[in-house]
């Protein structure tokens, strides 16, 4: 099930960044939870949850290699996942396959997301650790475009210890704030 919180901080998220697709991702759960959660929000009043899958965090947020990342950064070559608002830039393909640029929108968390290749994108392994990317197994994004199309514009939360909702110039609309309209795994 999402967190309580997760969810609040995702629901200021897109209400920060609109979009039909929200992704809500924490990253206080080990790796070996579903702990990424795909919504369809065109209707905000029926949001449907497409996929709920695991997902990579940087192995420089884990450094015990534990499976559960305790450490956040925005630093270049930190290894290190790095929380907050994104939303999803254009499809190209890589060396992992169809991916998605990812664009960081939380000053001080995120914004070096460009320059330090932060994607998100297939593994055609075992979900380990990732350069910092949200990295998922082969078969999700895929499915997720035949469900919803192209990626692109999709609202990124990354949530993780000691995270606050995203503070931007809007409002949470009020059929948001009740929780229990929304589908839960």
């Amino acid at each position: 099930m999402i967190p309580a919180q997760v969810l609040t901080h995702a629901l200021a998220a897109l209400a920060c960044q609109p979009s039909p697709i929200l992704i809500a991702v924490d990253m206080a759960q080990p790796m070996t939870a579903d702990r990424m959660w795909v919504f369809d929000t065109t209707d905000p009043n029926n949001p449907v949850l497409i996929k709920k899958t695991q997902v990579e965090h940087g192995y420089g947020s884990d450094p015990r290699r534990t499976g559960t990342a305790t450490k956040f950064s925005n630093t270049p070559a930190s290894g290190m996942t790095s929380l907050g608002l994104y939303t999803v830039g254009s499809p190209y393909m890589g060396k992992h396959g169809r991916s998605y640029y990812l664009d960081g929108l939380t000053p001080g968390r995120n914004t070096n997301a460009e320059r330090r290749d932060i994607r998100l994108h297939p593994v055609n392994h075992a979900i380990l650790w990732s350069a910092g990317c949200l990295a998922v197994k082969a078969p999700v994004l895929p499915a997720l475009e035949k469900k919803l199309g192209p990626l692109t514009g999709a609202t990124v939360w990354v949530d993780g210890p000691g995270m606050k909702a995203p503070i931007c110039n809007c409002t949470v609309p009020s059929y948001w704030t009740t929780l229990p309209s929304w589908p839960t795994p």
